[in-house]
């Protein structure tokens, strides 16, 4: 046994083994960083700037998410003579031109505007997206398959230089 070695009551010890503590500790902040610089599952980091292709407005969808149209699709597609576009914010804080309806966005299953066929084309928005996102949800659950949600909601479209109106 050398003069440098610790002993302890019976004999040598080791000093404590620091390693396994510190490369678990190493691994869990890379996880952590992972996983918010990749992406958290479910989450939208489009930031609603992805351009969206207009092909697709007929497909079925079940997901609130996956139906969100930029400020200038929503705009080309509330253009066209189909389908129906709710505002679903609550308070009124003014709307879109061309609205159809304005229906308080956790009202939406009782409201008289829906079309009968669950096929038909939905358009809603509100300020910032979420309660649009809640009334599809709520419409996905109905039966509804067809619902678009304006991505970032009133703000967005203000923000892309279109007009809010108030009535």
């Amino acid at each position: 046994m050398s003069d440098d070695t610790p002993t302890g009551p019976i004999g040598p010890t080791q000093p404590p083994r620091r390693w396994p503590v510190r490369t678990a500790v190493a691994a869990g902040a890379v996880a952590v960083v992972a996983y918010f610089a990749l992406g958290m599952p479910g989450m939208d980091h489009s930031g609603g700037t992805q351009p969206h292709d207009m092909s697709s407005m007929n497909a079925s969808t079940t997901s609130a998410d996956a139906s969100q149209l930029s400020p200038s699709a929503f705009a080309e597609a509330v253009a066209q003579p189909i389908g129906v576009v709710i505002n679903v914010h609550v308070p009124y804080e003014g709307e879109i031109p061309g609205t159809d309806a304005i229906v308080p966005y956790d009202d939406i299953d009782n409201s008289g505007v829906l079309p009968s066929d669950a096929s038909d084309p939905i358009f809603l928005y509100c300020m910032t997206g979420d309660m649009s996102r809640m009334a599809a949800d709520t419409l996905a659950s109905m039966g509804y398959t067809n619902v678009r949600t304006l991505a970032g909601g009133m703000d967005a479209w203000e923000a892309s230089g279109r007009p809010i109106v108030n009535s």
